[in-house]
């Protein structure tokens, strides 16, 4: 099966396959000419860039190919491990290429996607920048007495954009099955569970493990002979999914349901933000499993596994 490598720019793609690369405009027509050339079911890999490459995704996926994301971070460390001595779109290309027929089982593979779906991507990401500048700003005005009265106005502007955000990701997302189902898992509220029918719509995981992996909640393990260094997040893929898994997790620590649960983790010696962390992953793991079986949430299942 063939592996292709695609860079994409502003103006170029380039296709990488073994030792061969192929230039053509971000156009659609130059793009679909040169991807025809493929067969379906020709294996491609391309970074997670966001808007710059989704048209490359989407026509690929057109064409019956079999598309996997490459994390950003992955590919640069195993771009550097390479030796290269320069770093240019072509290197770039067959990089990825060599990357994804080692690593291609890990990858996790996209699913082409309605323009719904990808209104709703760009709507979060939007929602997600909003709310990081508004708790900075309100985190700058605690410390602030004497602000001006029109920053305490920016505060006001900034919460009725994102409850306007919250109306157009609502009017969206509880049109797809899949928001329901997940709006019934503890710690997943109307901010999460859109993330969450976006997550799942938008990529085929083989299994749990690999949906942690791809929002960036497994932790990193150090260990050799007797070192045994601090275990930490990756923290790779989407940071917003990754963000409202915690906010959620974090409030089940108040509810009756979860209190035993975080009196036994904190009997161990775990600190409230690893149980939080635990708890978190469970969320993405049990989001897997009703996208899968179609069944409806349990609460046992998720305080018990």
């Amino acid at each position: 099966m063939q592996t292709l490598g695609i860079d994409v720019s502003d103006d170029w793609v380039d296709v990488g396959e073994k030792t061969e690369v192929k230039r053509v405009k971000r156009e659609l027509k130059a793009l679909d000419a040169l991807l025809s050339t493929y067969p379906p079911g020709t294996r491609v890999a391309l970074e997670a860039t966001g808007k710059l490459s989704r048209l490359v995704v989407e026509r690929a996926l057109a064409a019956g190919m079999d598309v996997r994301v490459v994390d950003p971070l992955s590919f640069s460390l195993y771009r550097r491990h390479l030796n290269s001595r320069a770093k240019t779109d072509t290197i770039d290309a067959l990089a990825l290429a060599r990357f994804a027929e080692k690593e291609w089982d890990r990858l996790a593979c996209r699913k082409q996607m309605t323009p719904e779906m990808q209104e709703l991507k760009d709507l979060l990401e939007l929602r997600e920048t909003y709310v990081k500048h508004r708790t900075a700003l309100k985190q700058s005005l605690s410390q602030n007495s004497g602000a001006p009265a029109a920053c305490k106005a920016a505060i006001v502007s900034l919460d009725k954009a994102v409850k306007a955000l919250d109306v157009r990701i609502y009017r969206i997302a509880s049109q797809d099955d899949y928001y329901k189902q997940f709006l019934g898992i503890s710690g997943v509220g109307p901010a999460t569970a859109p993330a969450l029918v976006w997550l799942f719509r938008a990529f085929d995981f083989k299994n749990s493990d690999q949906a942690v992996a791809f929002v960036g909640l497994d932790a990193r393990v150090k260990e050799s002979g007797k070192f045994r260094g601090e275990r930490k997040l990756t923290k790779k893929g989407p940071a917003f999914i990754r963000r409202l898994a915690y906010v959620g997790a974090n409030s089940l620590r108040r509810t009756k349901a979860f209190s035993a649960f975080f009196k036994k983790q904190h009997a161990k010696g775990l600190k409230t933000t690893a149980v939080n962390m635990i708890l978190a992953r469970r969320l993405i793991r049990v989001a897997f499993q009703l996208s899968v079986t179609g069944e409806a949430f349990k609460l046992e299942k998720m305080i018990s596994t």
